[in-house]
């Protein structure tokens, strides 16, 4: 469990990379109150300036900050009435436009979380087999929640014949 200090340093950071890409920009400090005007100026003022457009700059931050923050950009994106259609029109590139990453940089950040090797946790792990929307989904067989299932005790390819069909599939 993290402990409410380390919230407060990731919410910190989240709050340079908005600053830093120039999310601020695309907020009005007229509808602010004036205690509120104060943190926007001063993060106004690292903001680099050649940031893109300004519906570009939040695109960018959220993919600098990682896939949980895409996965909010493209929920949003779903959410014209929330973000206005300049904002989810281009919220939607993190539908659409996500660049891959190597099969070797999944493996590891898959293996860190689980602290184990690959093998001991997954019979197969594959490349990507998802849309762009999903770069992050590969094929694997294996541990049970989101769609994965527990490997089988005696492995091998008959093992696999026994797995509950996917829920993606229905």
């Amino acid at each position: 469990m993290i402990s409410g200090p380390a919230y407060l340093i990731r919410l910190g950071q989240a709050g340079f990379v908005f600053a830093r890409e120039g999310v601020f920009s695309l907020i009005d400090p007229a509808v602010l109150p004036a205690p509120a005007r104060i943190p926007l100026r001063l993060g106004r003022l690292i903001e680099r300036r050649s940031s893109g457009t300004a519906e570009a700059r939040l695109s960018t931050s959220l993919t600098r900050l990682g896939p949980s923050y895409v996965k909010l950009g493209q929920f949003l994106a779903t959410r014209p009435d929330v973000v206005g259609v300049a904002l989810a029109r281009d919220l939607e590139r993190l539908q659409d436009h996500m660049p891959p990453f190597p099969q070797s940089e999944a493996e590891a950040a898959v293996a860190a979380s689980f602290g184990k090797p690959l093998k001991s946790v997954f019979s197969s792990f594959g490349p990507p087999v998802a849309a762009p929307a999903e770069r992050w989904c590969r094929s694997c067989v294996g541990w049970g929640s989101c769609g994965l299932y527990p490997n089988p005790p005696t492995g091998g390819a008959e093992a696999e014949t026994r797995l509950p069909p996917s829920p993606q599939r229905r």
